[in-house]
């Protein structure tokens, strides 16, 4: 017995599952334009089909419903690293928006942050995923001056990602737009877990 994921069809795209349209409803409440599949690639004979494109912040992502195989972070991998400019940026998420919203709360020292899912609580809130890492990038954290790093990138096991014992350059990280208040990131998550697809029903934004 087989099972596959039901196609979905919302704001003119046909989804390959109803994950990756509440995904679309996620970012639609935000206001995030979005470009569904908007090209495959042939990387060393591998063929991959990125699921969204994020022009405003030329973001690629990737969707799962679960955890990668090895295999799979290889292919995503592979796309980062063919792209023709350093620093492309590709994040993961595995899950709705609801199930990886949480927030950063700074300590009184201001040297140290733990994560809570309690918004009273957050200085801000965004989205855990797995993001490629490259050699440089910038680090930019609410009140807090943008950090230019130059180092080698982390390669370690992340078992949040996969199961498989294999060094990667997916790394856990926040996803966050710094000019959206938390309130409306909590709304578009609640609007992404409240959308409905049976029956012909088309959620509205």
């Amino acid at each position: 017995m087989s099972i596959k994921p039901i196609e979905t069809i919302y704001n003119g795209y046909r989804f390959r599952s109803r994950l990756e349209a509440r995904w679309a409803v996620f970012f639609d409440a935000m206001g995030i334009e979005y470009k569904y599949e908007p090209e495959g690639f042939e990387i060393d004979g591998i063929k991959y089909l990125p699921d969204f494109y994020l022009p405003d912040a030329d973001r690629w992502v990737e969707i799962k419903g679960k955890k990668l195989s090895k295999e799979e972070v290889e292919k995503c991998e592979r796309f980062c690293e063919a792209q023709d400019k350093d620093g492309v940026k590709f994040t993961i998420f595995i899950g709705q928006p609801a199930e990886n919203i949480i927030g950063l709360k700074p300590s009184k020292d201001k040297k140290s942050v733990s994560y809570t899912v309690d918004p009273n609580e957050a200085a801000f809130m965004g989205i855990m995923g797995h993001s490629y890492q490259w050699k440089t990038y910038d680090l930019e954290i609410p009140g807090n001056p943008r950090q230019h790093i130059e180092e080698d990138p982390a390669v370690f096991m992340n078992p949040r990602l996969c199961d498989d014992e294999y060094l990667s350059r997916f790394m856990p990280s926040l996803w966050f737009d710094a000019k959206v208040p938390k309130e409306t990131l909590i709304k578009s998550v609640v609007i992404s877990r409240q959308a409905r697809f049976e029956h012909g029903e088309r959620p509205t934004v």
